[in-house]
């Protein structure tokens, strides 16, 4: 009697979720090593035209950061060293950065094969960013996310940028909706985003909500967590494995996910919270969601009551620009002048109840792997 051959074990496939962390990662990872080792006018990456749009809550953020530091309070720009190093950085200036949140500390640059270190050290590692922001309209398929997310979006109110300029379009909204509803019905029906009306029947662009506070901008930082997170020993598994393996680890990532949740909807004006709540934006610019927009999962706790937990992790780059904001706040309240360049020191110091533990264990990986490339 012939013997049946023994069935391989079926390899499970990773999923979408995590197909897609892989392909981001790698062009990250290409893209910054391009950016770090190239001139970075021949290898800046090709970026959307409607990304350096500036909204009014903007520019109010942006002043009242500058009165905060002593500077020229009427002034609605970036500090043009620091606009001129993150356009180098990403081939473009975000429209809606508020300010640099964190500077990079020697420690990860070097390894850095650039020729000259010293423009490196203290350039911008992480940026602040304003909770909305203005974009072209999408038309085209759902491949890249971004006519899915659009799709998503509240009810729309259009803005009249013929006696309203495009920084007032957070202050202003007309009835021009209800006006045009025969022209637009179709249009409205299939698209829920906030159209900005130019006068035409092409509405051009859209304001939507930017659920990501921190963003990590430094080549070198963003090569490094690349390879972190296509790692087998440091990747989004094994960081969330780690979480899950203690109570205290979860109930510190809510308290970090509660405040990044907090901060960013304090970030709002008033007249843009009010915005929000009216096209029901409040659910993804609300406390309830955490970095970069994570929702946490429902589950019941030992009473059978309803609970949260917030053991995902949804990008390592997203964690790490917290915890580097997080500790660069803690050393200007501290004020830890002496150890500005000293970031390990910062980080054995800086101890808050709501610090992004995933955020601190990607950066001791990478302060880790910096120290294993030497």
């Amino acid at each position: 009697m012939m013997s049946t051959p023994p069935l391989k074990p079926k390899r499970s496939r990773p999923g979408r979720s995590s197909r897609r962390r892989k392909r981001k990662a790698r062009s990250i990872l290409d893209a910054a090593a391009s950016l770090v080792e190239a001139d970075a006018k021949s290898s800046a990456p090709d970026v959307p035209a409607d990304r350096h749009i500036t909204l009014e809550g903007v520019k109010i953020r942006r002043k009242e950061f500058r009165r905060n530091n002593d500077e020229d309070g009427s002034d609605d720009s970036l500090d043009r060293g620091d606009e001129q190093q993150l356009t180098s950085q990403l081939g473009f200036l975000p429209g809606n950065a508020v300010c640099v949140a964190a500077r990079l500390s020697a420690e990860f640059s070097q390894s850095t094969t650039s020729k000259d270190q010293s423009q490196q050290l203290h350039a911008p590692s992480v940026v602040k960013l304003y909770p909305m922001v203005i974009r072209d309209s999408y038309h085209g398929g759902k491949t890249d996310g971004r006519k899915f997310k659009g799709r998503r979006r509240g009810g729309m109110r259009t803005v009249d940028t013929k006696s309203v300029s495009t920084s007032d379009a957070t202050k202003e909204v007309n009835n021009s909706v209800e006006e045009n509803a025969e022209d637009f019905t179709d249009q409205l029906s299939k698209e829920r985003c906030w159209f900005i009306d130019s006068g035409t029947t092409n509405r051009s662009q859209i304001i939507e909500p930017f659920p990501t506070l921190y963003w990590l901008t430094s080549p070198i930082l963003r090569s490094h967590i690349s390879q972190i997170e296509l790692s087998k020993t440091h990747g989004v598994q094994m960081m969330e494995q780690r979480l899950k393996s203690s109570t205290h680890f979860l109930e510190q990532m809510a308290r970090a996910h509660n405040s990044y949740g907090e901060a960013r909807w304090a970030l709002l004006t008033d007249i843009d919270k009010e915005e929000v709540l009216k096209r029901g934006w409040g659910d993804a610019l609300g406390v309830g969601r955490g970095v970069a927009g994570i929702r946490p999962k429902k589950s019941k706790d030992v009473d059978g009551n309803d609970a949260e937990t917030w053991d995902g992790i949804k990008c390592l780059h997203a964690h790490a620009a917290h915890y580097l904001a997080q500790v660069e706040e803690w050393r200007v309240l501290a004020n830890a002048k002496n150890d500005t360049d000293d970031l390990l020191n910062l980080i054995r110091k800086c101890d808050g109840n709501d610090i992004n533990l995933v955020g601190k264990w990607t950066i001791e990986a990478v302060l880790e792997l910096v120290q294993q490339q030497l």
